[in-house]
């Protein structure tokens, strides 16, 4: 094989690795689109107690995180698919089970989950 054509080869193999390796380091959400049809909602803990867990339901499924102490925020993005809704559910550390959520959101929509210890505040925060 002439050394042209050798080198070509090696190019364009050399190309095709680091392509995938780029594609493959992306999060599975970017690779998915997911994030052009997020809406992402941010739960803030200003209760006096741990939140031991939470779910956030929504026409697509569910999404759940664990522990969030007091004072504490965690941003979970959500399948909104163009527009949807979502409840989200709340278990505290004393066992309190509380239940919110803002029912309408599109893609693209930031909310607030604001959850104290005797209920949730839900807040449209922005678009992004």
């Amino acid at each position: 094989m002439p050394k042209k054509t050798l080198k070509n080869l090696l190019l364009i193999l050399a190309g095709a690795v680091i392509g995938a390796a780029i594609v493959l380091a992306l999060p599975g959400k970017y690779r998915a689109g997911f994030s052009a049809q997020a809406a992402y909602v941010e739960v803030i803990n200003k209760s006096n107690f741990g939140i031991a867990g939470l779910k956030i339901l929504h026409k697509f499924g569910a999404v759940t995180h664990g522990r969030i102490e007091t004072g504490r925020r965690v941003t979970i993005p959500i399948y909104a698919g163009g527009e949807g809704s979502y409840k989200i559910e709340v278990t505290l550390d004393n066992g309190a089970l509380l239940k919110g959520g803002l029912g309408y959101v599109e893609a693209g929509y930031a909310t607030e989950e604001i959850v104290i210890n005797s209920g949730i505040t839900s807040i449209y925060k922005a678009i992004r």
